[in-house]
């Protein structure tokens, strides 16, 4: 008997435990790969051509560790 992947119900236990452990590696290196820099991220990123030391200051939830990251 095949399984069907689109039902759970049919998976094992640690099957799912391992495909969502997969799906969420996946989503980690996507987030890297698909960045887009925002106007002030670039202004951010630009800056460091002419000075070693910058400061990203911003609210919550905005992309600076993005942006510090990248």
């Amino acid at each position: 008997m095949e399984m069907d992947l689109n039902n759970p119900t049919q998976l094992e236990p640690e099957r799912i435990k391992a495909v969502i452990a997969a799906l969420e590696a996946e989503a980690a290196e996507d987030r890297l790969s698909g960045y887009k820099p925002t106007p002030k991220q670039l202004e951010f990123h630009r800056a460091g051509a002419d000075h070693r030391e910058r400061l990203l200051c911003a609210g919550n939830q905005t992309g600076k560790t993005t942006a510090a990251a990248m």
